[in-house]
């Protein structure tokens, strides 16, 4: 875990599937999928849908607002129709707001009992990128359960 971790999901171009070395795997039940509305849902749904029928699991799709609570109604709009692109079975849907969202994922997951986390990263391999802050690898770095991160870059290549 740690630095290699960051590094590995951040430039890695097939999914890759972080697990704290203490924590034995055995499937999942209940995932996490922090979601942000405003990107193109077919990105994330390529690699969520490789995996969505292996795994008999519940999806919790979380936007994290972290703007003020007048927005949240039309962004909970914007997440119901994300949600039905994504067209994953057994789907529900939250909205939370924050200032800190990798605070606010890892304090969702805990509270929803979540197996495991689900997330997009662009999965850019340029040098400077490694300089600037990412929620995921954060998310990586700091999940006490598995990580899966999907390259949204490469969902495009491949689409």
């Amino acid at each position: 875990m740690g630095s290699h971790a960051e590094r590995i999901v951040r430039v890695s171009p097939v999914p890759v599937l972080s697990i704290q070395q203490r924590r034995h795997f055995a499937g999942s039940a209940e995932i996490l999928v922090p979601v942000d509305i405003y990107a193109n849902p077919a990105e994330l749904r390529f690699c969520l849908s490789r995996f969505s029928h292996l795994l008999d699991s519940r999806f919790h799709l979380l936007y994290i607002d972290t703007n003020a609570p007048g927005l949240a109604r039309a962004s909970a709009q914007q997440l119901e129709e994300y949600a039905h692109i994504l067209a994953l079975s057994h789907c529900a849907t939250s909205i939370i707001i924050a200032e800190d969202i990798t605070e606010a994922i890892l304090k969702f997951a805990a509270q929803i009992g979540a197996d495991m986390i689900a997330m997009g990263t662009l999965g850019n391999p340029d040098p400077s990128y490694m300089f600037r802050p990412s929620i995921t690898a954060d998310v990586v770095n700091h999940a006490r359960i598995p990580v899966l991160t999907c390259p949204l870059r490469q969902a495009l290549i491949q689409h």
